[in-house]
């Protein structure tokens, strides 16, 4: 067994004045949160999850939803792999999903009528395990901002942004070239324009409306439509006639029409 973590090194300093004044001891708990209360999440599918109350309450609006009686939480808002990187997040601060094994056959408890297998039916696996990858970041993200979780959104958006770069065909900048070569498989292309706004139509359908990122996110999207195909093209058009109902926030569906005819 190794004991390297239960040994105290010797410690150097002999006065006060030979530590940094920036640095600051880490007290740690005063009392352990492991030992605490747990809550169950009952989530849109899958085994519900247990998490400890204590860490739960790091989001503030959650908190409002726990009452010392508490015992469990209707999340049937967020699908189980989002529900798994929330609880992820909540222990160890990091972003971090679950490896696709499949679409579910069936939902195991809430009903979820936008569920993977609906959008990947026809899709190969390795297909069908980026749209997953995308559709989680995305439902993490919008459970981010609705909780006011603001590192976990920031790691969702830029797990966004990274599958978008392997993964959306019209890339081309140097970082794409560049994560693809360390990645032994072609880039699929189902994620392209059209999929990118049905699993945002779902995973996201009323964006915030202070939401600076998302908006130019989409409008990027559908610019590299016109870019590469031309503004006339007939998949450009159905590139604007698929985004025209997209709501962007601030209670505008068409603010990203302006920004591509703009770029003319």
């Amino acid at each position: 067994m190794d004991h390297q973590d239960s040994i105290t090194p010797p410690c150097t300093k002999t006065s006060a004045t030979d530590y940094d004044d920036s640095l600051e001891m880490d007290a740690g708990f005063e009392l352990s949160p492991f030992g605490g209360p747990l809550i169950t999440l009952h989530l849109a599918s899958g085994f519900p999850l247990v998490i400890h109350r204590a860490f739960l309450l790091r989001s503030a609006k959650l908190a409002l939803l726990c009452t010392p009686s508490t015992k469990a939480l209707d999340l049937c808002h967020i699908s189980a792999s989002a529900g798994h990187v929330l609880v992820q997040y909540f222990y160890t601060g990091t972003y971090r999903a679950l490896q696709w094994t499949g679409a579910p056959a069936a939902p195991l408890s809430c009903s979820t009528k936008n569920s993977i297998a609906t959008t990947t039916t026809a899709a190969n696996n390795e297909d069908a395990a980026v749209l997953a990858r995308f559709r989680t970041a995305f439902e993490v993200y919008a459970a981010a901002r609705l909780y006011e979780l603001d590192q976990l959104e920031e790691l969702a958006r830029e797990e966004i942004e990274l599958v978008t770069c392997i993964y959306h065909p019209t890339s081309s900048s140097n970082a794409t070239t560049s994560i693809a070569s360390r990645n032994p498989r072609d880039a699929p292309t189902k994620l392209n324009v059209f999929t990118i706004i049905d699993i945002v139509k779902e995973a996201y359908p009323t964006p915030d409306a202070d939401d600076v990122w998302f908006p130019a996110y989409m409008k990027e999207r559908v610019k590299e439509v016109f870019m590469n195909l031309g503004h006339h093209s007939p998949a450009a058009a159905a590139a604007r006639d698929k985004m025209m109902p997209v709501n962007l926030g601030n209670g505008d569906s068409t603010a990203w029409s302006r920004c591509t005819c703009q770029g003319r």
